[in-house]
């Protein structure tokens, strides 16, 4: 049976009041989150992220259904990490002085094969399967853009494209 595994959890205090919480997850019959700079990004109002840690609180099954690092774990148990997560959280400017933080967003990709061009994110998702499940061949590669400035990172999940953003987080060099 698979469960979820917390590696780590980050929140950033943005400067228009809301935070950014980073997460590195994943499955214990997956390769997701393995990676120790890799996380992915979701931003909150302080009141709706501890509605959503609240969830977890308010959850009433006992089980150990996750692992928080290597120590198994309730919902519980999550819920009360995020909101000690939320306590220990650093402004963007901060963690950049410790950490080398970045964004990158998916805008598409150039294809090689069944033809050649640059397509969407949304049209390489909507016919990606088609191809495959066709056996046709399929050459690529991704076009990312990094983004360093927390301005520019609101802006991304403002104009409705976080779901193709993921974040770098590493020990600054």
């Amino acid at each position: 049976m698979s469960h979820s595994i917390i590696f780590e959890t980050k929140i950033v205090n943005l400067k228009d009041g809301r935070i950014l919480h980073l997460d590195r997850s994943g499955c214990n019959n997956d390769d997701a989150g393995r990676s120790r700079d890799e996380f992915t990004g979701k931003i909150y109002t302080k009141e709706d992220f501890i509605k959503y840690a609240e969830h977890f609180i308010n959850d009433d099954t006992n089980d150990y259904e996750l692992q928080i690092g290597s120590k198994w774990s309730t919902y519980n148990n999550y819920g009360n990490h995020l909101l000690r997560m939320l306590k220990r959280a650093k402004t963007w400017d901060e963690y950049s002085k410790e950490r080398t933080m970045r964004a990158t967003e998916f805008k598409g990709v150039h294809l090689f094969k069944p033809f050649e061009g640059d397509i969407s994110a949304e049209e390489f998702d909507k016919k990606y399967y088609d191809w495959m499940y066709s056996e046709t061949v399929i050459a690529y590669y991704r076009r990312t853009e990094d983004y360093y400035n927390e301005d520019e990172i609101i802006s991304l999940f403002d104009n409705g494209k976080s779901d193709r953003v993921s974040f770098y987080v590493s020990k600054a060099s």
